[in-house]
């Protein structure tokens, strides 16, 4: 009778740590979402549709301005906005951040019971900054992905780890599609993390400083190519880099002429110094040197037109009756 009753004892204890497990798992949980940009709302719009399966409770969003996307869309969808630096009052569980750009103090971090976690868009501790996804094209990386890390006062981007995927880069990836990919590969990562708290917070890891690399903001003159510096696939990343951000820039006679359209291709030959170009009938393109292979450039913005690689070197480059054409080197 008394083993009996042991069993039923332990078995009841049993049953409320499950029941208590099973409270602890099946909490909605109430959510400040900081955010600036599309990177933010594509992040932002999958946490919103965790609120139909009961995993999250309510949401509101800190954003530093009134005209930037998020603001908007948060308003159009009835969702309690505080412009920075917010007067937060509630009884929030955790925060989420998705391109914010800057640093939450200890204070409002300290809100939050579970504190705050980070979407970083590259594998962390390489290119910890503002444009992470620009450098790693710029840089020719072949693979990034998403780091989900606590936040700590003070710096950015050196929390310990929660969570870490990696994804390829395309070899004529641009930046619109890399920036796309990332925010739904993050979006995706984010929500798994949601959906397993408080758990998913248990077995975070520093992040370390072994091969870390800067993200730094980069100056608007980093888009005028520099023939003489630069190699064929250096100047293709740059293009995939800055597409859709900057143009790249060259000049012709002391004109600017942006480049539109740009493609490399690592057979073509080498034909004369950094910046000499010439016409390729077959393939309609301008073909111009770096210090190693050419580059091959299809469309131009001049004189406030948009032209092809034909009409551009009928136009204004044949007309001068050289053995050789080349553009200006940088921007006169």
């Amino acid at each position: 009778m008394q083993q009996l009753r042991g069993k039923y004892t332990l078995c009841v204890i049993q049953r409320r740590i499950q029941l208590k497990i099973c409270n602890i798992r099946l909490k909605s949980w109430n959510i400040v979402f900081f955010g600036s940009d599309d990177f933010s709302l594509g992040h932002l719009s999958e946490l919103l549709n965790e609120r139909k399966n009961g995993v999250i409770k309510n949401i509101e969003v800190v954003t530093a301005s009134s005209e930037n996307i998020l603001y908007k869309f948060s308003s159009s969808k009835s969702i309690k906005v505080h412009l920075w630096p917010p007067d937060l009052k509630g009884n929030y569980d955790i925060g989420v951040v998705a391109s914010f750009g800057k640093l939450i103090p200890e204070h409002l971090i300290n809100l939050f019971p579970l504190g705050i976690i980070n979407v970083h868009p590259s594998i962390l501790p390489r290119w910890r900054g503002p444009m992470p996804i620009v450098h790693a094209l710029k840089n020719g990386d072949a693979v990034t992905g998403i780091t989900i890390q606590k936040i700590k006062p003070k710096i950015f981007d050196v929390g310990d780890q929660i969570m870490k995927r990696t994804c390829e880069i395309g070899e004529n990836e641009l930046l619109p599609a890399l920036y796309k990919k990332l925010t739904k590969f993050g979006s995706e990562c984010l929500v798994k993390v949601v959906r397993e708290l408080p758990e998913s917070l248990d077995n975070c890891v520093p992040l370390g400083n072994d091969n870390a690399t800067y993200a730094k903001k980069l100056n608007k003159s980093i888009s005028t190519v520099r023939w003489s510096e630069l190699t064929g696939v250096e100047i293709f990343n740059l293009y995939r880099a800055l597409f859709g951000l900057n143009d790249l820039r060259t000049s012709w006679k002391g004109e600017t002429v942006k480049i539109l359209c740009l493609s490399f291709n690592n057979s073509d030959e080498n034909f004369g110094p950094p910046g000499s170009l010439k016409f390729l009938p077959k393939c309609n393109v301008l073909l111009v040197n770096s210090i190693d292979k050419p580059v091959r450039i299809c469309t131009v913005l001049f004189r406030a037109k948009v032209y092809g690689a034909h009409n551009f070197f009928r136009g204004f480059v044949q007309q001068y009756n050289t053995k050789e054409w080349s553009f200006d080197d940088g921007i006169s």
